[in-house]
C-alpha cells in the first residue's frame, strides 16, 4: 500500500513554522494511492516548501533576527530553556504518519464561503462536486466548523447542526476524502457582521458601536473588534466556554474515520497585545486550556 498523496498549501506551511501553533493531529490508515507519480511530485513539493519556510520565517521575525544569524542559534532539536527565545530558529513539526510510521502527503483544498453562513453553516457541494474532487486527486480538506454554530445561545449545544457535519464528513469519506477541523472566525463574529464566536461572546455594546471598513480585513483594527479579541485572551470563563465548544465537537465527530485533524482557533488575533507576548504567552496559554478538550484537564 501507498500512502495518499498531500500537498500542504501555503496557510498550513505558515502554521508548522510558528512557534506559536499548536495542531492537534491523529495516525492515519493507509490508503492505496491511484497514482504512482503523484505522491513523488508531492514529496519533492512539499519539501520545497518546508525548506522556504524554514529559511523565509527567520527573515520575517519581528525581532530583526537575519536567516544568517541561525548558525549562533541554540540547537533545533534540543529542548528549549525559553520558548519566548526570539534568536531560536523556527522548528517544524513533524511529518503525518499512518499506522505503519510512514510519512503521509495530502492534496488539500479549502471548502467554500457557504460554510460561513447561517442557517445551517455547511459547504454547498453537490455529489458532482465531490466526484470533480475525487478525480483531481484531492484527499483533503478544511472542514470549517462555527463557534456560533455549535452554542447559538450561552450553554444551548445544537446537536443537529453537529450531526449534520457529521453526514457531510461522511459524504467526503466516500470519496477517499479526509478532513481537518478548523474552528473558523473573521473579525471575531456574527456581531460585526463575520462568521466565528456566538453575539453572546463579547458585550454588544461593541457590536453598536462598529462602523464596517474596507477591504475587509481591515476592521480587524477597529477598536470595537480589537476591545473583543482583548476581552477573550484574558477572561478565563470565554476560554472555558469556547474549550467546552470543542469538546462538544470532539464529541460527535472526533471518531470519524475521515477526521484527521482540528485547527484549535483560525487565523488568532492579538487586538491591542503586542505580537511578542501573544505569541509566546498568551496564545500557548489559550491553546494548551482548549487542548483540555482532547487531551485532559484544563491547564
Amino acid at each position: 500500500l501507498r500512502a495518499k498523496p498531500e500537498v500542504t498549501n501555503a496557510e498550513t506551511t505558515a502554521a508548522l513554522a510558528s512557534r506559536a501553533a499548536t495542531p492537534i493531529l491523529r495516525p492515519m490508515k493507509p490508503r492505496a494511492s491511484s497514482s504512482a507519480a503523484r505522491p513523488v511530485r508531492a514529496r519533492r513539493f512539499a519539501f520545497l516548501i518546508a525548506c522556504l519556510a524554514f529559511f523565509i520565517a527567520p527573515a520575517c521575525d519581528n525581532s530583526g533576527a537575519s536567516p544568517g544569524d541561525a548558525a549562533d542559534s541554540p540547537d533545533p532539536d534540543a529542548p528549549p530553556d525559553d520558548a519566548g527565545d526570539a534568536d531560536a530558529p523556527p522548528t517544524l513539526a513533524p511529518p503525518l504518519t499512518d499506522d505503519e510510521g510512514r510519512a503521509v502527503f495530502y492534496v488539500g483544498v479549502n471548502l467554500g464561503e457557504e460554510t460561513k453562513r447561517p442557517p445551517d453553516f455547511l459547504p454547498d457541494l453537490s455529489d458532482d462536486d465531490l466526484e470533480m474532487l475525487e478525480r483531481w486527486g484531492v484527499t483533503l480538506v478544511r472542514f470549517l466548523l462555527l463557534w456560533e454554530a455549535i452554542e447559538p445561545e450561552r450553554g444551548v449545544w445544537d446537536e443537529v447542526y453537529l450531526g449534520t457535519v457529521r453526514t457531510e464528513l461522511d459524504r467526503l469519506a466516500a470519496h477517499g476524502i479526509d478532513a481537518v477541523l478548523d474552528m473558523h472566525q473573521d473579525i471575531f463574529g456574527r456581531g460585526f457582521g463575520y462568521a466565528g464566536a456566538p453575539l453572546w461572546a463579547c458585550d454588544e455594546a461593541q457590536y453598536a458601536a462598529f462602523t464596517p471598513m474596507e477591504p475587509w480585513f481591515m476592521n480587524y483594527f477597529s477598536a470595537q473588534v480589537e476591545a473583543c479579541f482583548d476581552a477573550l485572551w484574558i477572561d478565563r470563563t470565554l476560554w472555558d466556554e469556547y474549550r467546552d465548544a470543542w469538546a462538544h465537537a470532539a464529541a460527535a465527530l472526533a471518531d470519524h474515520p475521515a477526521v484527521v485533524g482540528f485547527d484549535l482557533f483560525n487565523e488568532p488575533f492579538p487586538g491591542s497585545t503586542p505580537t511578542a507576548t501573544f505569541e509566546r504567552e498568551v496564545l500557548p496559554a489559550f491553546h494548551a486550556h482548549v487542548a483540555a478538550a482532547f487531551t485532559g484537564p484544563a491547564a
